[in-house]
Formats: C-alpha cells, sequence, structure tokens
C-alpha cells in the first residue's frame, strides 16, 4: 500500500488516500492541523533557501535556520526532494483563509528556482502567489509577487510579460519605500532591454539600480547592479569601463571580467580568471555557472588560435546547455561553435551551425505564443 515514487519520495496507495481525505474531512481539527503542516513548511522553505541562497531578495529569513538544516547541500537536497509538496501547498493555501502561506513559500522558492533554473513548475506557482498577494491586498507581498512572476515570465521567453510586471513592481516597490527591491527590479528591467534591442535604456535602468543602492555599497545588489551595467557597457564596445565595472563587482562576476579583459586583448589574464571561476562552478555543482565559464572559454581558446580546443570545449557547453533546457544558452552555445567552426576554415559546419542557432532562437519565440495562449484559457 506504500509505493516509491522517486527517489525519497513514497506515496500512499490510492484508496489510502481517498479513505485519509474522508476522515480529514470529518475530523473538526483538520483544518487547523492543514495550517500547522503547511506553516512547518513555510518555516523549512525559508531555512533553506538561508543555506542555499541567503543573499536573494525576499520578503525575509529565517532566525534560526540550523533548527531544520545544517548545511547549503542538506539544503538543496530537502528543496529538490520537497519541491513537489511545496508547489501543492502554494496552489492549496493561494485560496484560503491562508493566502500569506502562498505567497510566503512562493517568494522563498524564487532563490530555488534561480539556483535550479532547469525544475518545473516556477511560473505555474508564481501565478496564484501573485493572486492571493493582490487579493490579500498586501502592498509588500505584491511587490515580491510582481518581482517573482517578471522573472518566471522571462525565464519561459515571455520577455514582454515580464517587463510589464516588473515595470509594475519597480513602481510600487519605491512607493512602499522597499529600496533593495526597488533596485533590484530596476536591475531587471535593465536586463530585459538588450533583448529588444534597446541598449540606452538598459544604461539607463542599471544606473537608476546604482542610485537606489548608494546607501548599501557592498550589497549583493549593488554588486549585480555593476555586474549588469558592466555587461551592457560590454554590448556597447566600451570595454575597459565594462572591465571596470566587473572588477568592482568581482565577488559575484568573475566570468563577465574575464570577458572583458579576453576581449581588450589579454588572453593569459583572462584564461587564469576563467580557469578560476570554472574550478569554482564546478566544486559547486553550478550548472549555469559552469555553462557560461565554457562558452566564454571556447571563445577564448578560439581567439588564441587553439580552434581544436576551442571546439571540444564550445561542444561541451552547448550540450549542458540542452541537459539545462535552457533554448537562449543553446542558441547563443550553438554560435559561438559556429564561429569556432568558421575560424577552423570548416564553412559548410559554421553554416550548418549557424543554422541550428537561428531555429533555436525562433523556436524558443514560437513556443512562448503556445504557452501564453494557455494560460489565458485557464
Amino acid at each position: 500500500m506504500l509505493m516509491q515514487q522517486t527517489k525519497n519520495r513514497y506515496r500512499f496507495h490510492d484508496l489510502l488516500g481517498l479513505y485519509a481525505r474522508r476522515i480529514l474531512a470529518e475530523d473538526a481539527e483538520g483544518t487547523t492541523a492543514r495550517t500547522r503542516l503547511y506553516s512547518w513548511y513555510a518555516e523549512a522553505v525559508t531555512a533553506a533557501i538561508d543555506w542555499a541562497y541567503p543573499q536573494v531578495v525576499r520578503l525575509g529569513a529565517h532566525p534560526e535556520p540550523a533548527r531544520f538544516i545544517d548545511s547549503e547541500a542538506a539544503a538543496l537536497d530537502w528543496l529538490d526532494d520537497e519541491l513537489r509538496a511545496l508547489l501543492a501547498v502554494v496552489t492549496d493555501t493561494a485560496e484560503s483563509g491562508d493566502q500569506w502561506l502562498s505567497w510566503q513559500i512562493v517568494d522563498q522558492l524564487r532563490g530555488y528556482f534561480q539556483i535550479r533554473r532547469h525544475a518545473d513548475g516556477w511560473l505555474p506557482a508564481a501565478q496564484p502567489g501573485a493572486a492571493a498577494a493582490m487579493t490579500a491586498g498586501d502592498d509588500i507581498a505584491r511587490v515580491a509577487m510582481l518581482l517573482n512572476r517578471g522573472q518566471a515570465l522571462a525565464e519561459a521567453g515571455r520577455d514582454e510579460d515580464a517587463l510589464s510586471d516588473c515595470l509594475a513592481g519597480q513602481a510600487l516597490a519605491v512607493a512602499v519605500g522597499w529600496t533593495t527591491a526597488a533596485a533590484y527590479l530596476a536591475h531587471q528591467i535593465g536586463w530585459l532591454q538588450p533583448e529588444r534591442g534597446t541598449l540606452v535604456d538598459a544604461d539607463l535602468w542599471m544606473r537608476r539600480a546604482l542610485e537606489l543602492t548608494e546607501d548599501d555599497q557592498d550589497g549583493h545588489v549593488r554588486a549585480i547592479a555593476l555586474n549588469g551595467l558592466g555587461m551592457t557597457r560590454l554590448y556597447q564596445g566600451e570595454l575597459r569601463e565594462a572591465a571596470d565595472l566587473f572588477g568592482a563587482a568581482v565577488q559575484i562576476s568573475e566570468t563577465g571580467l574575464a570577458s572583458a579583459v579576453r576581449q581588450l586583448g589579454d588572453v593569459d589574464q583572462a584564461a587564469r580568471l576563467l580557469g578560476d571561476v570554472l574550478d569554482a562552478y564546478q566544486r559547486r555543482s553550478h550548472r549555469r555557472g559552469e555553462l557560461s565559464t565554457l562558452d566564454e572559454l571556447a571563445r577564448l581558446y578560439s581567439q588564441g588560435g587553439d580552434g581544436v580546443t576551442a571546439l571540444e570545449v564550445g561542444l561541451r557547453a552547448h550540450d549542458l546547455a540542452l541537459v539545462l533546457r535552457d533554448r537562449k544558452a543553446q542558441a547563443q552555445t550553438a554560435a559561438t561553435v559556429a564561429q569556432v567552426h568558421l575560424a577552423l576554415d570548416d564553412a559548410s559546419a559554421a553554416i550548418e551551425w549557424s543554422e541550428d542557432c537561428l531555429a533555436i532562437a525562433r523556436g524558443a519565440q514560437a513556443a512562448a505564443g503556445p504557452l501564453r495562449d494557455r494560460e489565458s484559457q485557464s
């Protein structure tokens, strides 16, 4: 009557589930017991994020995270194991008398989804969380949920919808005085601009984020705003300024610094930086960081004339993008492989990979349409 569903996860036979629901419906203390359980989940997920991603912008931290979990690795294991249960709690509480549990859990899970970007369920969880905050009229929670849903939409390739949520969230964050969230949202708005071909707007929003973090010079949001402005200046061809900005944010943006240094022509320094960064990402099992670093290394080797190694590393990056199901990264790494083939004088392979890149990019755009249609029908 007890079946193993996945690793560390078990479920009762359906007949036992039906019986349990009937007993619960007849239990006068059923609602109180359910609230206790859901409140425990809200506490536990907050404690887990304190270990896994403590600097993420969110509604709050846990005062005693060690009471639940004792390490970063244990936190990620627990989140991986409990994700389905946490998502079920979000949906179940969104229209209940405990709506705050819905948005509190989703708010914490944003940190998890930024680490495990390949995990399913972000947007389906962000939607009821945002609706619950709107219904409750809690402006601080609304800021958190607009940020959450905005990033989930961006991850789904729906950049215009993401921008709309982020603009609304940023304005509300300013209005309610949540400066950290306002700065982070300004950065997020800036980050969406290059996809729209508006680098001037990207520059303006990144600088706005820096203005809002003037009183927190050593904070996480300040660092990512510096990194974001550095990437914008890199795209604009201002390599020296980009390198300076990345240097100021080097604690979280070593890959960007190496990219600027590479383009300035210092191949040896870029190689040292990227080697250290790759080792760090691999030790932490941070696959997205490993992906971006491998892609940058492929460009570096190609620039240095080592086309064989560049191709090997570029293909590793592309394979990792496939594993992560990141279509934007798939297109980017395919473009890198195409450039390497071109440098190796293999024009036919370069054309083939360029066509693959174009097909992936078009596929990502097309995928956003059906998703929007399904949501409008729900």
